[in-house]
């Protein structure tokens, strides 16, 4: 009983090690946009990091923009053609 509470401890402490969150640092060009700023532009600084976010949401939303402008020509396209055959 001992010997298992003693293996279930060491595997306890070695799982929480290993799932441990790790410190972590800015991309390179956030780090360097933050630091490399003087002290006239704080403003800048101040709204980096919403320019940043605004930026992340733009490169997300063209992939989702291209798709559904395809998708959308499908569909046109294929309405058109169930259209014409019915008439």
């Amino acid at each position: 009983m001992l010997k298992s509470l003693k293996l279930l401890t060491a595997a306890l402490v070695v799982s929480m090690l290993l799932t441990a969150p790790h410190p972590v640092s800015a991309c390179p060009l956030c780090a360097e946009g933050i630091s490399s700023a003087s002290s006239s532009d704080a403003d800048d600084v101040d709204d980096f990091p919403a320019a940043m976010n605004q930026s992340i949401y733009l490169m997300v939303s063209v992939p989702y923009l291209a798709l559904g402008a395809v998708g959308f020509l499908i569909w046109r396209s294929h309405n058109q053609k169930t259209n014409d055959e019915s008439l």
